[in-house]
């Protein structure tokens, strides 16, 4: 909502102000050998041993507002890297969404199973779930 940028601008410029330049360097390769791993590309994005300069050098902190236009950040390595983990974020995130409603699914049939064989009451806990012990 546009009411709501404002004040996400402003919490996101004060991380990115707050950001530890070693920290982020160690999260930043993390992600590269997980992107790796999984296959995405992640060459060209940084000269070898160069994150640690990257994050020190980005304009980000400074410079980072959500209106307008975001074409400035495309040359961010860290943008580029953000957009070429999107896909692999997405693919993970569905995926994870998909085994929460089989799970739901699964625990509504065990429900419908307990109801037909119990000769007791069953009464859903404090949060409506189904106490199974």
């Amino acid at each position: 909502r546009d009411r709501n940028r404002p004040f996400l601008e402003r919490r996101l410029r004060t991380r990115l102000e707050q950001a530890y330049a070693p920290h982020e360097a160690a999260l930043v390769a993390h992600a590269l050998d997980s992107a790796r791993r999984a296959g995405v590309s992640t060459h060209g994005f940084f000269s070898k041993g160069g994150v640690v300069d990257a994050v020190r050098a980005s304009p980000l902190p400074e410079t980072f507002s959500l209106d307008g236009s975001l074409d400035a950040y495309a040359s961010d390595p860290f943008v580029g890297l953000s957009a070429a983990l999107y896909p692999l974020y997405a693919a993970v995130r569905d995926a994870g969404k998909a085994l929460l409603s089989d799970r739901d699914r699964v625990t509504a049939r065990l429900l419908d199973f307990r109801r037909a064989t119990s000769t007791e009451r069953l009464w859903p806990d404090c949060n409506g779930a189904l106490r199974l012990s």
